[in-house]
This record gives C-alpha cells, sequence and structure tokens, in this order.
C-alpha cells in the first residue's frame, strides 16, 4: 500500500500539468496569398561567348512570345533569334498573383505557373550571350482569412542552373547520347534538337510560421504534374530538382500550395510537465534509499 500512496502526489503533478492552460483556440481554417515574383539582375550570369542580352528583364500581361496563359508575368529573356522575326528565349513566371482561399489540412490549391520559351538562338561573339544561371525571387504575402487579423511576408529566392543544350545544323540530326540527361528522358535514336536543362534548389519551397494561439502552420509549394506542358521529363535529387524542356516551344509548369496545422504545447503546460517528471524522478529516488 505505501507504494502506490507515495506515487499519489506525483500523479497529481502529472494530471495538472496535463490540464493545465487555456483550451487551443481552433486553428485558423482559411488563407488567402499574394505572390509577386521577379528575376535578379545581380544573380544573373550569361555564358562568356557573345554580349550582354539587352532589355534582359521585365514584365508584361503576355509572355516575350506573345503568349498569355495566365495573367501577370516576370521574365528574363536573353539570345539572337535563329531566324529573323524569331523569338528570345526566355524564363518567366507569374506575378501579382492572389490566391484567395486556402483551407488548412484541406486540398491543395492553384499557385503560380513557371514557363520557359525555348526557341533557338544564334551563339557566337555577333549575338547575345545565352543564360548560364539566374535567381528568381519571391515575395509571398500570407493572410488569414478564417479568422482574420494574421499577416505575414515571406521572402524566398531561388538559385536556377540554366544549360543552352545542342541544336541540329546542316539538317543533321543530334545523336540522343549527346543530349545532357538522356538517361532520364530519351531512348535510342536522333533529334533535331536537345532538351534544355534547368536545375534548381526546392527548398525554399517548404516553409513554416511562428506560434499562432498554440498552432505552427507548414506551407508546402510542390509541382502540380497535372499541368506539365511540353515537359520532357523531371528529376528529382533530394532538394534538386532538374527540368528538361522542349525545344521550338513555350514550356510551363504548374505549382500547388498546402497548409497544414500542428498543435503546439503551451509553455506553462510543457513546464508544468517537466515538473511532474522530475517529482516522479525525486519520488523513486527516495523510495530506493
Amino acid at each position: 500500500m505505501h507504494r502506490v500512496t507515495s506515487l499519489v502526489p506525483v500523479l497529481a503533478v502529472l494530471v495538472s500539468a496535463s490540464l493545465a492552460g487555456p483550451a487551443l483556440a481552433a486553428p485558423i481554417s482559411e488563407w488567402s496569398f499574394t505572390i509577386v515574383n521577379s528575376w535578379d539582375p545581380g544573380g544573373t550570369v550569361w555564358n562568356s561567348t557573345g554580349s550582354t542580352p539587352s532589355n534582359a528583364f521585365g514584365t508584361g500581361t503576355t509572355l516575350p512570345d506573345g503568349q498569355d496563359p495566365a495573367g501577370d508575368y516576370a521574365f528574363v529573356r536573353w539570345g539572337t533569334p535563329e531566324q529573323t522575326g524569331g523569338n528570345r528565349s526566355f524564363l518567366g513566371a507569374d506575378t501579382n498573383l492572389t490566391q484567395s482561399s486556402v483551407l488548412t489540412n484541406g486540398p491543395a490549391a492553384t499557385g503560380a505557373s513557371f514557363y520557359h520559351g525555348n526557341y533557338s538562338v544564334r551563339t557566337g561573339a555577333g549575338n547575345e550571350a545565352q543564360l548560364k544561371s539566374t535567381r528568381l525571387v519571391s515575395d509571398i504575402m500570407i493572410s488569414s482569412v478564417t479568422p482574420v487579423g494574421t499577416e505575414a511576408t515571406l521572402h524566398r529566392t531561388f538559385d536556377i542552373d540554366f544549360t543552352e543544350t545542342l541544336n541540329a545544323r546542316l539538317n543533321q540530326n543530334v545523336p540522343i547520347e549527346e543530349c545532357p540527361g538522356y538517361e532520364t528522358w530519351g531512348d535510342s535514336g536522333a533529334t533535331g534538337a536537345c532538351p534544355d536543362r534547368l536545375t534548381l534548389n526546392t527548398s525554399a519551397l517548404r516553409f513554416t510560421t511562428g506560434i499562432i494561439d498554440g498552432y505552427v502552420y507548414d506551407f508546402v509549394v510542390s509541382f502540380d504534374l497535372s499541368t506539365l506542358e511540353n515537359i520532357v521529363g523531371i528529376s528529382v535529387d533530394g532538394d534538386l530538382a532538374t527540368i528538361w524542356t522542349g525545344e521550338g516551344v513555350l514550356s510551363r509548369i504548374g505549382t500547388l500550395v498546402t497548409v497544414t496545422a500542428r498543435a503546439v504545447p503551451e509553455p506553462g503546460a510543457v513546464a508544468l510537465l517537466g515538473a511532474g517528471l522530475a517529482a516522479m524522478g525525486l519520488g523513486l529516488r527516495r523510495r530506493r534509499s
């Protein structure tokens, strides 16, 4: 009987710790967000052959090739077109994009889309240089809708390595084996042009808020594979994603945004629980002595 009664005060402390503090408020159930994307001139590198591209950075309601799949765009463009009147190559991203209903622990919401105008451009000292790497800057403004009152601005950067690949010359196709990444997307034979390659670190696509009324919220942006247009292949190695795009066309890849909530114990409850565990340990030591 002594062994049971000696633990009663300790158990009482543990019970009080588990019940300490007010009950958690309901988590934020709905969010809205606005994404502003831009390309960083200071984070952009051109290859060593050719002149620095003119009017390389811009925004508009159409992409540089005149196409308009969605709305407002930010883009970086380069290269002397292979044919007179042709298109320069470019990378583009939706900007000033607002999504008004993102449900916590609910289905994914549509995020920004990204574009590559993969057009044949000339090489050599008398032409514009080609892209080697660039940096996309994303400012994401999130606001709670239900209930209102929580706002935050997140700043994210994405460094992108770019490879402009081989195109056919004099009606001679390129052997598949000479195309970067053919092991992933290719087969035997030859092609008129190798897909271009973009590689980026995707770790910045995940972010977590601070504690808000007992919860933290995990935001995750992922590629929407149902939206792929003229994407030859995608491979992922840890946080590194490599994307290959078809030649002579506009390529597109969309994104999805999900939000999940995680309850976080109140500091007071954690402290009381720790005190209860310490008291239990002390009681056990006294009994043994």
